[in-house]
This record gives structure tokens, C-alpha cells and sequence, in this order.
């Protein structure tokens, strides 16, 4: 794909996710002009065979890349807290959850994260 100088900074991100039990994406931008210069990384973790959920998965990822710096932590503090209820209407709501977490990798600039939110609608259970 053209993409060997990207292979670095990749393995890096990849190596700081190992130990949180992520499966990793690769995610690149194909057009009818070729490949893009950027590189996806979608990290999915889902809790582990030790008992480690995947909420504390996810917060050890946030903080290995916090010490990579690529996230801003109180940033990062915002998504991890957005997790939760929302009352929709008398009869049920929607549960909020972290889905995965992407870092974006150029050639050049700092590392772009992003991450993503799971919605559930959810029936209110009868009293």
C-alpha cells in the first residue's frame, strides 16, 4: 500500500494496546487516486479471562496513551464518565458505552484520537 514510514508509529500504539486485550483494525482510505496517507487504528477490547471488564480494558488503554501523549486527559476524563442512562420516556431509556477507541496516525503531526459510543435502547423493566 505504499504505507512502510507509517509502520513505526503504528506498532507503537499497538504495542501499548497489547496488554489491554484489544483487537486492532487496520483502517486505511482507499480511492480511485490510491491510498491516503493516514492509518486507522480502531482498538476493541471487550474484558479479558482474568475477569478484567472491559470498562477497566478501556481505562488502561486511555492512560497508555495518555502517556504517549495521544490524548488530552481531562478530555479523555469527559469520555470515560460519558458512559451511562438516559431517561428517554416513562417506558425505558438508552444505555451509553464505550465501543472502541481510534487513533488516526499521518506522516507527520501528533497522533489523532477519537472515540466512539455504543447506544442501546433499553425497555424499563416492569415493577
Amino acid at each position: 500500500l505504499g504505507l512502510e514510514h507509517m509502520i513505526a508509529d503504528c506498532e507503537k500504539i499497538i504495542a501499548s494496546a497489547a496488554s489491554c486485550e484489544t483487537k486492532t483494525a487496520i483502517c486505511v482510505d482507499v480511492t480511485p487516486d490510491g491510498v491516503s496517507d493516514r492509518v486507522g487504528l480502531e482498538l476493541h477490547t471487550s474484558g479479558d479471562r482474568n475477569g478484567n471488564s472491559k470498562r477497566s480494558l478501556i481505562q488502561k488503554l486511555i492512560s497508555r496513551l495518555l502517556t504517549m501523549g495521544a490524548l488530552d486527559a481531562e478530555r479523555s476524563q469527559a469520555f470515560l464518565d460519558s458512559e451511562g442512562w438516559d431517561e428517554l420516556s416513562g417506558a425505558g431509556g438508552c444505555n451509553r458505552s464505550i465501543n472502541h477507541v481510534k487513533c488516526v496516525v499521518r506522516p507527520s503531526g501528533p497522533v489523532e484520537t477519537k472515540g466512539y459510543l455504543a447506544f442501546q435502547r433499553v425497555k424499563r423493566p416492569r415493577s
